[in-house]
């Protein structure tokens, strides 16, 4: 497996998106937490769109990335109320992530 993003061009693209969406996945755990709890607070049976920002974060050393983070959300939410959300990730400052928004049907 290539040791950082740069070496992208020595693996084949699926073995890389899945080296480095592991990265990925626990902030995608935790991120899908989040929208599932908010939803149960606001009684939402289905969401339809996640919004989130997502500044210079890191893991194990490695940035995560918004196209990595976004497909993660989307397989973790396999089976829950956010199966099917649109997920749209802004580049923001900063070493954060945030949830904004989350649409859904009541």
């Amino acid at each position: 497996m290539p040791k950082s993003t740069k070496d992208y061009n020595k693996v084949n693209k699926k073995n890389y998106t899945l080296w480095i969406s592991m990265h990925d996945f626990y902030e995608a755990q935790k991120i899908l937490e989040v929208v599932l709890e908010i939803a149960k607070e606001k009684k939402l049976k289905k969401i339809s769109k996640i919004v989130l920002e997502l500044g210079n974060v890191k893991a194990h050393g490695e940035d995560i990335l918004p196209e990595n983070l976004k497909f993660n959300v989307g397989l973790l939410a396999k089976g829950t109320k956010a199966e099917g959300a649109e997920i749209v990730i802004k580049k923001i400052g900063g070493k954060v992530w945030r949830l904004k928004e989350i649409e859904g049907e009541g």
